[in-house]
């Protein structure tokens, strides 16, 4: 963020030497970050197509701008990639059978996409070309962090930021920011998307704080406390282990002159995070307090408080362990020896626990089957009930009651196959525990409360054997793997784990995703999809060391800031998140300008005209110094400019799809003729709202006696094929309306296969063929028929679904 005046708020586009080398002031800072963070929260869903085509429109506006500028080292690899992943997951739309669901998964890619593009276009050059754009990034992250704590705190800034972002979403209303005696679910009201975002802002707040100096330093040192306070706050276990290997990815790429200053600022903000992170947990984590100061005070104190030690003792610790290198090796080996003894006592010294009236405690244990006694120490009438899971309740989040009753004395058995035995513990006068322990085919104590943990910590470490969050998200990726076998090469298309979840689900539960980006990419987009991804990534990493090698000094950060993003869509839903990938995106633009800026110009091969005797123009190619094959100016050139306008094509064709699917929704509502002409007009002119204008069409011909109407409608009733996962199934009942019942039949079946798993799709079909029945042996013939398959997803499912009322009396009367 240099301070210079001669640098303007904004440069003027168009000629290559009106680009400045980076606009890195504060002010060009303040309004990009400020900018990027209207439009990522202008992600959410109620506002993202309009986002969308303001975007579009933007892009195009500023292509045209900077069409003198030199952009050629830009459209390398990665902008390849990126350009192929969004056209590939546009074309999924199309393969969508639910258009409007596909829709609402693009718009997220395609704003994160069209992000890109503005980074790309606008960006400076020379060695600090994007650093504007990273930093803004790490701002964010910090700020999203910041609102969080607020939200557990005094509410004074995260009020005031949902009062503004209300008016266009819901999406940060409904929230309180924390789960109580756990961890805090920030502004994004999901801890692990909240863990995804400070984790980014975490590895590039450190690249950003090790590369600059002075005020910028400072600013960078802010944000990096922030976003790691927020993220330890999260307590995202997966995050956590994902982080520790990102950090590793840092210090192997960082230059060896500077792995030093990285590790020592790196143990500087654990030491001042973790103060934080006490004064937090102490203040709010119970859930009592509505208003504490605490958590705010703590962050700004944090704050200052790693700047002031940055600025007073870090150059100070590196310049003495520099010139004693024994000395820096044992503090190294000291460092990594204190955190090991501290991992293994941390579990291991514990005590007796005081419980406050109504406070439960839950702890777990591992214990093979059999018979156990209980026994209590304590100083109140302490009471247990225990209770334990098997693979299925794991995966249900469902557990079996052993024991309900007084602590001491108490007897329970453990089944065969039981994964964990969990132990809440209470004294409902308030009391302390002194000791439970347990008698049986193995014996043992209850660890009660650890002395070197917080609280919420040591909650969420019960049980990591078998954790039943772990063990659910596999169920989710088997899922995810049943919808891809529908269509491997290609997908069932974006939106498809939404639409097709209750057919191959085991068990009734509502998700959009499976938390494995690369499982939900082949479901969405098939194996054509999941290379792109992939080549995203790698061509990701691939320009950040090759950046790294060129010394773009950010190449490190963005080089770990990659390789978490890489983990953590292996079990997280960040990459389906607009939150996250907005900003994913933004830091691939980022590697794209600032790690190809520098590369050294291509070494210039001699031609031997006379002794090859070939005009020059034939030479294809040329090798670099390095070995690698160089296309000629002029057919790199032609390469470059296809994908350039490929990327604007996309751009072009996606803004004129929204515009046109905003103008279809808006007639459908509001346009001329009757409700039928409107539905038809949808339906020839808008791809995207075609399947439910179809369907409404259908539905509301019964209350039309227009024979035309009538007859419309018959043709899209024989062709609709489409089941849906909502109740009611409109083409069976209009089928049933007409008298027509084996087409009737035939499409209630298809729904109630799409909704195998809902138990409101069989009590909502079994309902409607008890209301339909006309006692006739044919009707008789086809309900048992609904009967079988009934049963035969009962026999399917983890949980038999009981049906109740007027369909379970239809279906007793059937056997």
């Amino acid at each position: 963020m240099k301070n210079t005046k001669k640098n303007p708020l904004l440069y003027t586009p168009g000629a290559a030497d009106a680009l400045p080398e980076e606009l890195c002031d504060r002010r060009s800072l303040a309004l990009f970050a400020g900018v990027l963070f209207l439009l990522v929260t202008l992600t959410a869903q109620e506002s993202v197509t309009v986002l969308c085509i303001l975007l579009g429109l933007g892009a195009l506006l500023t292509a045209a701008l900077v069409r003198k500028r030199p952009m050629s080292p830009r459209l390398g690899l990665l902008f390849l990639a990126v350009t192929l992943y969004v056209l590939w997951a546009g074309v999924s739309c199309f393969r969508s059978p639910y258009p409007v669901l596909a829709l609402k998964e693009f718009t997220k890619i395609l704003a994160g996409f069209l992000l890109f593009l503005l980074v790309v276009f606008t960006a400076g050059s020379g060695k600090s070309a994007g650093r504007n754009a990273i930093s803004a990034v790490s701002a964010i992250s910090a700020l999203f962090s910041f609102l969080s704590i607020d939200l557990v705190s005094t509410h004074w800034f995260s009020g005031a930021f949902r009062s503004i972002v209300e008016t266009f979403t819901q999406d940060y209303s409904v929230n309180s920011g924390l789960e109580t005696g756990t961890r805090i679910t920030s502004v994004l009201a999901d801890g692990n998307t909240f863990a995804s975002v400070t984790g980014l802002g975490v590895l590039l707040a450190l690249g950003l704080a090790l590369s600059s100096q002075g005020r910028e330093r400072a600013f960078h040192a802010v944000c990096l406390f922030l976003s790691a306070l927020g993220f330890v706050l999260a307590f995202s276990l997966g995050a956590m282990g994902f982080i520790a290997l990102a950090f590793v990815l840092f210090l192997l790429a960082v230059p060896k002159g500077e792995k030093l200053p990285a590790a020592v600022l790196m143990v500087e903000t654990l030491a001042v995070t973790m103060l934080g992170v006490v004064a937090v947990y102490v203040s709010v984590f119970d859930g009592s307090k509505q208003f504490s100061p605490v958590p705010l005070l703590a962050a700004l104190a944090g704050s200052a408080g790693l700047t002031a030690l940055d600025w007073l003792l870090s150059q100070r610790i590196c310049t003495a362990l520099s010139r004693h290198r024994a000395l820096s090796l044992g503090a190294a080996a000291t460092l990594v020896l204190c955190g090991a003894v501290y991992g293994i006592l941390a579990f291991q010294l514990t005590g007796p626990a005081a419980l406050a009236p109504g406070e439960v405690m839950n702890r777990a244990a591992d214990l093979p089957a059999g018979a156990y006694t209980l026994s209590a120490v304590s100083s109140g009438n302490t009471v247990v009930r225990v209770t334990c899971q098997n693979e299925t309740d794991l995966i249900l989040h469902t557990s079996t009651v052993l024991y309900d009753g007084a602590a001491d004395g108490g007897a329970f058995a453990v089944p065969e196959g039981t994964e964990a035995v969990w132990f809440a513990v209470s004294v409902p006068e308030g009391g302390t525990v002194e000791q439970l322990s347990y008698t049986g085919p193995e014996d043992g104590s209850l660890k009660l409360y650890y002395k070197l943990l917080p609280g919420f910590m040591a909650n969420r470490l019960q049980g990591l054997w078998a954790n039943q969050n772990s063990v659910q998200r596999t169920e989710f990726w088997r899922d995810g793997l049943r919808v891809w076998e529908k269509s491997p090469l290609l997908g069932e298309g974006l939106g498809a784990v939404e639409a097709g979840l209750y057919s191959v689900a085991r068990f009734e539960y509502q998700s959009r995703y499976v938390h494995n980006h690369y499982v939900q990419t082949l479901a969405d987009a098939g194996i054509i999809g999941l290379v792109l991804f992939a080549g995203v990534l790698a061509s990701a990493f691939w320009t950040a060391l090759a950046g790294r090698k060129r010394g773009a000094p950010l190449a490190p950060a963005l080089f770990a800031a990659t390789g978490f993003a890489a983990l953590q869509a292996v079990n997280q839903a960040a990459f389906s998140l607009s939150s996250f990938l907005s900003l994913m995106f933004c830091i691939w633009a980022g590697i794209n300008v600032h790690c190809m800026q520098t590369a050294p110009e291509p070494a210039k091969v001699p031609v031997m005209e006379a002794a090859a005797g070939e005009p020059r123009a034939k030479k294809a190619a040329v090798k670099t110094n390095d070995g690698n094959v160089r296309l000629s100016p002029a057919k790199d050139g032609t390469a470059r400019k296809a994908l350039l306008l490929s990327a604007l094509a996309i751009t072009t064709i996606w803004s004129g799809l929204l515009l046109n699917h905003l103008r279809a929704d808006n007639d459908m509502m509001f346009g001329q003729g009757t409700v039928f002409q409107r539905l038809d007009s949808a339906i020839g002119s808008d791809p995207f709202s075609r399947q439910d204008a179809t369907q409404a069409y259908i539905y509301y011909s019964g209350q039309s006696d227009d024979e035309a109407v009538q007859n419309q409608a018959g043709l899209y009733a024989s062709a609709y094929t489409r089941s849906g996962n909502t109740d009611p199934d409109y083409l069976a009942e209009y089928f049933f309306d007409h008298h027509i019942p084996q087409s009737a039949f035939a499409s209630l079946s298809r729904h109630l296969a799409f909704n195998r798993a809902r138990t409101g799709a069989w009590q909502y079909g079994l309902t409607l063929l008890a209301e339909q029945d006309d006692g006739t042996p044919e009707f008789r013939e086809l309900s048992l028929e609904i009967a079988a398959q009934f049963q035969a997803a009962n026999e399917y499912l983890l949980q038999p679904i009981t049906l109740y009322g007027r369909a379970q009396t239809y279906l007793d009367s059937l056997k």
